[in-house]
């Protein structure tokens, strides 16, 4: 009788904790997140009624 037992791999590989510290030579390039200053966008009228229009085209799902 053989013993197939395997050890789990471990939860947080050695390649995750070299991108998490972001040292070493082969680290990937930090990505940049761009935020608006002003949250919510501002639509005007027509934008709106273009819209709306656009989803009372017959076939039209919307998502």
């Amino acid at each position: 009788m053989t013993d197939d037992t395997t050890t789990p791999a471990p939860l947080v590989s050695r390649s995750y904790e070299r991108r998490k510290s972001g040292s070493g030579a082969g680290s990937e390039p930090a990505v940049e997140v761009r935020v608006r200053a002003v949250r919510r966008r501002s639509w005007s009228t027509e934008e709106r009624l273009r819209i709306v229009r656009e989803t009372l085209e017959p076939g039209v799902i919307v998502q």
